[in-house]
């Protein structure tokens, strides 16, 4: 029984690590696809979205997703993290630990002099954590 609450623990700390670790905005997508397999080795790329401007990653289990949005110069605008919704409440501890809670699930991230904002949107079955730079 110890063993299985260690491996949950285990789990529940790499995601929480995920949310709060991987901010890759302003970085390049070929950055990106060369960054992400040795943050994430458990995540891999998913090209099915080819003609799309972004880069998906998800989890070995296919529950978990990361999406980079990139403009025309390749550059990652933005990211969104989706996660089934049992993990909803470690996530908003963690974020609330590590970043400044405005409201109303809103985060304020400061890096390097820029601010990112972090919003989280609840669905019925998962939920998205959401990266971007905060409008000025």
């Amino acid at each position: 029984m110890k063993f299985k609450a260690i491996i949950i623990l285990t789990f529940l700390l790499s995601i929480s690590s995920f949310i709060i670790a991987q901010n890759l905005i302003g970085l390049h997508a070929n950055e990106i696809k060369t960054i992400m397999p040795k943050l994430r080795p458990k995540f891999h790329i998913d090209n099915t979205t080819v003609e799309a401007k972004s880069i998906k990653f998800i989890d070995q289990g296919g529950d978990n997703t990361l999406i980079f949005f990139i403009d025309d110069k390749g550059i990652c605008k933005y990211q969104k993290f989706m996660m089934e919704v049992n993990y909803a409440k470690n996530t908003v501890d963690t974020l609330t630990k590590n970043y400044k809670y405005i409201d109303k699930l809103t985060w304020i991230d400061k890096r390097n002099n820029t601010d990112y904002l972090i919003q989280m949107q609840n669905n019925e079955y998962y939920f998205t954590v959401v990266y971007s730079l905060k409008d000025e």
